[in-house]
């Protein structure tokens, strides 16, 4: 779902309505907070509603010059206000925790569900929007929860009950009193119908903001490098501009909306005291029941009053839920079936049948491809850039789904499979190394904290990493990734490498994995993957020659089909355009030697 998708405003504030309740219903994990919240919260409306009464008690008891009742009333006065304090301290102290539990658990739930979404959503969302959402929407909705809905939640009861108590005090009175709050309300409904779409636009803004910033951060070096810093500051300086008129127009509708609904409610008081001061002069009110009305009166406009600055919350919190709900209520592409199985056994024959995929909607990646890679075997996809061998190898890993035709791991569709269970037997290793910002040894272990020592320790020395690492400052100690040393792409290629082999996959996906090594530690490590891949299935993409040294079998690729394949001394001999290609790598066939096609190793 794009982030307007289309819709008509109607639609867009019926959706933002719904978000807001949608986020008050994770208040039902926490039913003894909620409880407590509501109590607390009657209580304190109750006492608030006690004090007019107590105070125009104790001025009748002042008419009447009864010094005892004076006093009696003081003091209950003092103890209503003590009680007011500590149920307000109480109701604060319960509903800022209760938002901190939401904050959290919705924060979990985006972080999860962004982890499930499929790479064509990541690409399309981008970082700066995922890490708006996640960090910046979820602070106003805390903010309303642990603030703004007590209040609500306490002013409405007060105004009801206030309200109440008017009308029993002085029936024709209340008449002269009451009559700006429809003309606050229409302000309010006008309120939330102008200002909600203009908060989540501006929080758009403000995401797109964050992503160029995060995007040409991230490439500093290399704008630099390209003298093209100056268009990148053109296009942060256009999105700050945006999310600035933005800003301004939020700014002038809420100044005046919220200064309609804050000083319209005193409209109220010229009616009180011109009607109510003459009933009092006439003899018709007594002047303590005047002063307990005027309290009530009190009471029951200063919710109104300051409604203006609880709604800001509250759109501002509806705006948000709204932008975290649109990325919950994306269905993956790729799913676990409700009647997946998870994988057994793996042997790891691969096969592609008849798989066509297009990534845009327009030009055809692989149309109809058949391939079978047999368990045990080495097989290396060439062909030249965009001919679809990536693609191949994304469908295989399933970060997609082709559009035609099926993938199978040792005769199951994999889309039959549990995405966990693939994952733990499908590894993909690409040329571009990711480090989390652990140690080197956490960073191997991460898919497999439980990993055999001896294990760990043959597939570092087996890739020469052993040697590299014990070179840092901490060993296996030091922490890498961001805070951390910062390490080459090929140092850091080494440890994603070896993290995949620690993880003990049956089936390894090599995307031009040694784009990152200079010759000399690009032959190392192939002859450590020669070695590590000895008791699993390979698919590899060679973008380089050297990467031919791992292959039993080579299957050529070009314009998304298979157009021939074969050992290298078969294409060799019936290919003459691959041939040279061949004669200039010096690709040997030792290590093919003695290996029947199609046998496991």
């Amino acid at each position: 779902m794009r982030e307007d998708g289309g819709k008509s405003p109607d639609a867009g504030e019926r959706s933002t309505g719904r978000a807001i309740v949608r986020a008050l219903t994770l208040l039902k994990d926490q039913p003894r907070l909620v409880t407590f919240a509501v109590l607390t919260s009657v209580g304190t409306a109750a006492v608030g509603l006690l004090l007019p009464w107590l105070f125009g008690q104790a001025v009748g008891a002042v008419q009447d010059r009864d010094e005892a009742v004076v006093v009696r009333f003081g003091v209950a006065l003092a103890g209503a206000g003590l009680v007011l304090a500590a149920l307000t301290g109480a109701n604060r102290l319960v509903t800022g925790r209760l938002a901190v539990e939401v904050e959290v658990e919705l924060r979990n739930r985006l972080f999860s569900h962004y982890l499930e979404l499929d790479a064509d959503y990541q690409a399309r969302e981008g970082v700066g929007q995922q890490v708006s959402r996640l960090m910046v929407t979820s602070g106003p909705l805390r903010n309303f929860l642990a603030f703004s809905l007590p209040k609500i939640v306490n002013d409405g009861i007060t105004f009801v009950l206030a309200g109440l108590a008017i009308a029993l005090t002085a029936p024709l009175l209340s008449l002269a009193v009451v009559w700006p709050v429809p003309i606050v309300v229409w302000f309010i409904v006008r309120y939330a119908t102008v200002v909600t779409p203009q908060m989540r636009r501006r929080q758009v803004l403000e995401a797109e903001v964050t992503g160029v910033a995060e995007q040409t951060l991230r490439g500093a070096l290399t704008l630099d490098v390209l003298g093209s810093s100056d268009r990148m500051v053109d296009e942060f300086d256009a999105r700050t501009g945006a999310w600035l008129d933005m800003s301004r127009t939020v700014a002038r509708a809420t100044a005046w909306y919220d200064s309609a609904i804050q000083y319209l409610p005193y409209l109220a008081w010229p009616g009180l005291f011109f009607f109510g001061g003459r009933a009092v002069v006439d003899g018709r009110l007594e002047l303590h029941q005047f002063v307990t009305f005027s309290g009530y009166v009190a009471v029951m406009l200063s919710p109104l009053t300051a409604f203006g600055g609880q709604l800001w919350t509250a759109q501002r919190a509806a705006a948000s839920s709204q932008r975290v709900f649109e990325v919950l209520d994306e269905v993956p592409s790729v799913r676990t079936a409700p009647d997946a199985r998870p994988l057994v056994d793996v042997a790891g024959h691969v096969a592609a049948h008849g798989v066509t995929k297009s990534f845009d909607g327009r030009s055809t990646a692989l149309e109809a491809v058949e391939l079978e890679v047999a368990a045990g075997r080495n097989v290396v996809l060439v062909g030249p850039t965009g001919s679809g061998k990536s693609a191949l190898l994304s469908l295989v890993a399933r970060s997609h789904d082709p559009e035609r035709g099926t993938i199978v791991v040792d005769g199951t569709p994999i889309d039959g499979v549990h995405l966990a269970s693939l994952r733990a037997t499908v590894h993909r290793i690409g040329d571009s190394p990711h480090l989390f910002p652990m140690s080197v040894r956490d960073n191997l272990l991460y898919g497999a904290p439980h990993a055999r020592p001896e294990w760990v320790a043959r597939v570092t020395e087996q890739l020469g990493l052993d040697d590299v690492v014990r070179r840092l400052p901490d060993g296996y100690d030091t922490v890498v990734g961001d805070g951390g040393l910062e390490l080459s792409d090929a140092v850091a290629q080494l440890v994603s490498i070896g993290r995949t082999f620690v993880a003990e996959p049956r089936v390894v996906l090599l995307d031009d994995v040694t784009a990152p090594f200079p010759p000399d530690l690009e032959r190392r490590v192939i002859d450590g993957l020669a070695a590590l891949t000895a008791d699993c299935t390979v698919v590899a993409v060679a973008n380089r020659p050297a990467l031919l040294r791992l292959a039993d079998h080579i299957v050529v690729f070009e314009s998304g089909q298979v157009v021939d394949q074969g050992t290298s001394e078969e294409l060799a001999a019936r290919n003459p355009v691959f041939a040279e290609p061949l004669r200039a790598w010096h690709v040997g066939s030792a290590h093919t030697a003695g290996r029947a096609e199609g046998s496991p190793r």
